[in-house]
């Protein structure tokens, strides 16, 4: 697990204030503290309104550090590789239960015939996919 960055994860709502009080200090001016951060306009939105609840630590660091507040604290500190396979293992019994043991050929086989869609997911679940097969699952 060499070179990847470490995510944490905070309280939502400070995640919100700090995230909210960042971009007033640049006068509202999303794209300016984005640029700042070295992040898209996208990430700093989930950023924001706490929907990506995993932040790059170094990005937290220079958020806190521009407004001159400690770090607050950090409820969990995982690799993206880490956070990645517990959903995967959160998923799996989801899976056999919904599908049976088959789970994967049966959602093989739903892809295959266009029948595979985001509802057969629960909404906390985050697949990794190499990036060729990714590619090719959502050029088919």
């Amino acid at each position: 697990m060499k070179n990847q960055k470490m995510r944490v994860r905070i309280d939502g709502n400070i995640q919100k204030e700090i995230f909210t009080k960042l971009i007033i200090k640049f006068g509202g001016d999303f794209s300016k503290t984005a640029q700042y951060l070295d992040i898209p306009n996208s990430s700093l939105s989930r950023y924001k309104r706490a929907i990506t609840i995993y932040l790059p630590e170094d990005i937290l660091a220079k958020a806190v550090d521009y407004l001159g507040i400690e770090i607050p604290n950090i409820l969990e500190r995982k690799t993206l590789t880490e956070i990645r396979r517990e959903y995967i293992h959160k998923a799996h019994p989801i899976l056999v239960k919904k599908y049976g043991n088959n789970w994967a050929k049966e959602l093989t086989l739903r892809r295959d015939f266009g029948g595979i869609s985001l509802e057969d997911f629960p909404d906390y679940i985050y697949v990794y996919l190499e990036d060729n097969y990714r590619k090719d699952l959502l050029d088919s």
